[in-house]
């Protein structure tokens, strides 16, 4: 027998059920699975449920598929300047496209805000022009 491996103990039940195991075990959780020598204790982890969505089905296997992809393709240092090479350069430099608007019997959806804008843009004009 190694070192690492402990000398296996007799003990007995008792009148409550319970047997004890050592403070070393204290406060673990085990599954006991009863078997026709008697039963075994096994280790568990307690998941919370709102963390153990992964562990079911369809993401279990997605999890799976994931690691086992990662384990084939080992990581690796990304070159930057060819990543750059590839990216799309923005409209405008320094400036993203913007979103178009949802269009409307009218116009756009933004055209009365708009013309808002520019009735203001226009009478700060004038009042700028006034007082020179």
């Amino acid at each position: 027998m190694t070192s690492s491996q402990t000398i296996p103990e007799v003990k007995r039940i008792g009148e409550t059920g319970q047997v004890s195991v050592g403070k070393s075990l204290a406060g673990k959780l085990v599954r006991v699975e009863p078997s026709p020598d008697g039963i075994m204790l096994r280790f568990v982890v307690d998941v919370p449920e709102k963390d153990a969505w992964w562990l079911q089905e369809p993401w279990k296997s997605k999890l799976q598929d994931a690691v086992s992809w990662a384990a084939k393709h080992p990581a690796q240092e990304t070159d930057l300047d060819a990543l750059l090479a590839r990216a799309k350069p923005p409209t405008e430099p320094g400036r993203a496209k913007a979103p178009r608007t949802k269009q409307t019997k009218r116009g756009s959806a933004n055209s009365n805000a708009g013309r808002s804008a520019q009735r203001l843009n226009n009478q700060n004009i004038s009042t700028a022009e006034r007082s020179k």
